[in-house]
């Protein structure tokens, strides 16, 4: 078996949050390999490490594991026809990367994985929707590949002070229902809370029409704060890891940013080569299922 050890902390979060038992891994990654050899509509990645990222996931539930990668897989082969190749050379991702959209702040020790997103006033009509949403991907993506503490689940700060409403005309009903699925049931990581700041009426009001969507525990860890709450805030986020436009010590939003642009950018053969997994249902054994239809209630996964 090939994984990465964890340092002692994070080894007694899996143990006791995420219900992994050392002697018995090694078993359980097989068991997901044996089935995955048996899905050859299913091109996954098999590496030891990528399978344990999603055992941990899902509480080393296999039938969960094995629900949620065919959804992480079926939703890779919905969006790679929106985003196309993950490049981040490419215009359009470098365009994203050079300013301060997606933020992933610096390693809490004592505490889940906090991302900082915003849209600045002006990018309206020069960056997509699109665009963020596959920058988003790649950047989440790396995360999952190399930050062990991941396992401690994550908060994402979704600062709107800036939004322009221009971008309403690019968020579609299906594409909000992309997000949501995927959010809830294909990533294996775990989402501890929402954290919207500034959110202007318009966007409460889109909120309010899509929150039946949520399962009603992704609903209770979705807080809405504005500038005067900060310290609200301070008591979900580690004032100390934010950048220091929001008062913390982890430098600059342009600087967490150029740090990040380097790392995306480094990962890049990665990323290519990554595009080709997926969903391919003509080898699937037992029923055709289009990958396309997403309309309805989605399939019943845990939020844990």
């Amino acid at each position: 078996m090939s994984v990465r050890a964890l340092p002692d902390h994070l080894q007694k979060v899996v143990e006791e949050e995420l219900n992994e038992v050392p002697k018995r891994v090694p078993e359980d990654i097989k068991a997901i390999k044996d089935w995955l050899s048996k899905q050859p509509h299913i091109k996954a990645r098999e590496d030891d490490q990528n399978i344990l990222l999603f055992l941990r996931g899902c509480k080393f539930r296999l039938q969960t594991v094995k629900e949620k990668m065919e959804e992480y897989y079926v939703l890779r082969s919905m969006v790679i026809n929106r985003i196309n190749v993950k490049d981040p050379m490419l215009p359009d991702m470098q365009a994203v990367l050079g300013r301060p959209i997606i933020i992933p702040c610096p390693i809490n020790e004592n505490g889940p994985q906090v991302f900082l997103v915003r849209l600045n006033r002006g990018d309206f009509g020069k960056i997509l929707i699109d665009d963020i949403i596959k920058t988003g991907v790649v950047i989440m993506d790396i995360v999952m590949q190399e930050v062990d503490h991941m396992v401690m689940g994550f908060y994402c700060i979704i600062d709107l002070e800036e939004f322009e409403y221009g971008y309403l005309s690019e968020i579609s009903p299906q594409l909000i229902k992309l997000i949501i699925r995927g959010v809830q049931n294909a990533y294996p990581i775990r989402p501890k809370g929402y954290v919207i700041l500034n959110a202007p009426s318009m966007c409460v009001t889109l909120y309010e029409t899509f929150k039946l969507m949520l399962y009603q525990k992704l609903r209770d860890r979705i807080h809405f704060f504005n500038k005067s709450d900060l310290g609200e805030m301070f008591k979900i986020i580690p004032k100390h890891i934010l950048p220091t436009e929001y008062g913390g010590s982890a430098g600059s939003m342009d600087k967490i940013r150029a740090e990040w642009k380097t790392k995306v950018e480094s990962y890049r053969d990665w990323l290519i080569d990554d595009s080709k997994y997926g969903i391919d249902d003509t080898k699937r054994l037992n029923h055709p299922k289009a990958y396309n239809e997403f309309e309805g209630s989605f399939r019943t996964l845990d939020i844990d």
